[in-house]
């Protein structure tokens, strides 16, 4: 279930906790950074105190300093000493590639390593990956097995395909569904449910526009439900690893330029129609097969550089053929003139 936080003080928050805590859910998780230097302490502690009513309570951190090399995280962002121990912490960071309002979101990682300031290195568990090892201890399971870095998101679910419980609803306990057993997410939905907002929110395959115009059609908040859900039905996307696609894609090549060459020798005036026709008739039938193979196993496999090379083909054959004659012609010509002085 989702409930939007809104544009509330730390004091909305704490009273929407205390009204969604007497529901008895299994876990809420509030992804908020609450790591701000100056806090007014009184409102930070009536929140504790209604995150102490919940039995499992967690609270977003945020992981920074990012080394590429070492592939490690050198810095945490803990939110207030005060909730730290009532809370138990996870980080909230998806990957995201963009700047500024463009930024798209397709994968996330449920484990990071952070070198911390006590030069000791940790394993850290993404939100997600704590809720799935609170309400759902095998799939958790199973996530750990894959032992990856980065796991593509499988989107299937909108914004309106969930439970969203608004700001209002939250803060006056009306709503009408149990609580009792749930796993709720807390964050910000915008300041009110169907308000236009770009704050927090990205772009993802979902996106109605797949083209032009388009605006950020996800909040955080609803990613990591997705990444929830695929979790907890272990339907995850796989993708073939860039080596196997580079061979596969070279072997392929490699035939397609071979077939064209027996064309150019055989049919050289019907040349450019049957490669240009064959062109078109192999790049529709990869791409087709390659969404066929990710809709009925949802495994993923990169086609750019196969489809770059098989339009590029014909043509690159025809440049090789014309530089080969024009190495034979230099060949021929200085034989001859060799000859010609060798004569003389």
């Amino acid at each position: 279930i989702l409930v939007n936080i809104g544009n509330l003080s730390i004091d909305g928050i704490a009273k929407q906790v205390e009204m969604l805590a007497k529901g008895q859910p299994k876990l809420i998780a509030l992804d908020a950074l609450l790591n701000a230097s100056s806090r007014n302490p009184s409102s930070d502690s009536l929140l504790a105190k209604a995150m102490s009513k919940v039995p499992n309570f967690i609270l977003a951190t945020r992981l920074e300093g990012y080394d590429e090399k070492r592939q490690i995280f050198t810095e945490e962002l803990l939110p207030a000493p005060v909730f730290r121990t009532v809370a138990q912490l996870s980080y909230a960071n998806i990957i995201s590639e963009g700047e500024d309002n463009l930024i798209t979101c397709r994968s996330f990682a449920p484990f990071s390593a952070l070198h911390n300031s006590q030069n000791q290195v940790l394993l850290k568990e993404s939100i997600t990956s704590k809720i799935a090892s609170i309400a759902w201890p095998k799939a958790y399971e199973k996530l750990k097995e894959r032992n990856k870095t980065a796991e593509l998101i499988n989107f299937t679910n909108s914004e309106q395909s969930w439970f969203v419980i608004d700001v209002e609803q939250a803060l006056s306990g009306q709503f009408n569904i149990s609580l009792k057993d749930k796993v709720i997410l807390m964050g910000y939905l915008g300041g009110y449910i169907g308000s236009p907002s770009w704050e927090d929110k990205f772009y993802t395959p979902l996106n109605p526009i797949y083209a032009g115009k388009a605006s950020p059609d996800m909040f955080g908040l609803v990613i990591h439900a997705n990444c929830l859900k695929m979790i907890k039905e272990a339907n995850y996307l796989n993708q073939m690893p860039q080596w196997l696609a580079i061979i596969l894609s070279t072997l392929l090549l490699m035939l397609i330029l071979r077939v064209f060459w027996k064309v150019q020798f055989h049919y050289g005036h019907l040349y450019d129609i049957i490669t240009k026709l064959s062109q078109l008739f192999l790049a529709i039938i990869i791409v087709y097969l390659m969404v066929i193979i990710f809709h009925l196993t949802g495994y993923k496999i990169d086609i750019l550089l196969l489809l770059t090379g098989i339009l590029l083909s014909s043509d690159a054959l025809e440049i090789y053929l014309g530089l080969l004659k024009l190495r034979q012609s230099a060949i021929r010509r200085f034989f001859k003139k060799n000859k010609v002085s060798t004569s003389s």
